[in-house]
């Protein structure tokens, strides 16, 4: 139907689609470069450098992970992000905010994670 249809979609008619197994590479292969491109700016910002030596790559690569299956839950994750990326986090907006109760519930795990140990 998309590739009859493609131009009141609005997306290139050479589009393709790619089964689970391409798609978790791809992920895979983009998280790898993102916490690469994080370690190497901690390099040079303090709050990075605290971030790196605070949580492991892996507890990182899982709140990234929580993050991006957030943002791809909303209608348009792009623009939800540009709208919030400077919203100063506080008690009040803990409660408010969906993305603030999705950190939460991370540090939770965070949390029960330390006391299983």
């Amino acid at each position: 139907m998309v590739r009859r249809y493609f131009q009141h979609c609005e997306i290139d008619p050479q589009f393709g689609l790619c089964d689970e197994r391409t798609r978790a590479a791809f992920y895979q292969e983009s998280m790898e470069e993102v916490l690469d491109s994080l370690y190497e700016l901690a390099q040079t910002d303090d709050e990075l450098l605290s971030l790196t030596r605070k949580f492991t790559e892996k507890q990182i690569a899982d709140m990234l992970d929580t993050l991006y299956r957030f943002l791809m839950s909303r209608p348009d994750p792009m623009e939800w992000l540009k709208k919030h990326e400077d919203e100063v986090w506080n008690l009040a907006t803990l409660n408010e905010q969906p993305v603030a109760r999705a950190f939460c519930a991370e540090a939770g795990l965070i949390i029960d994670g330390i006391y299983q140990r």
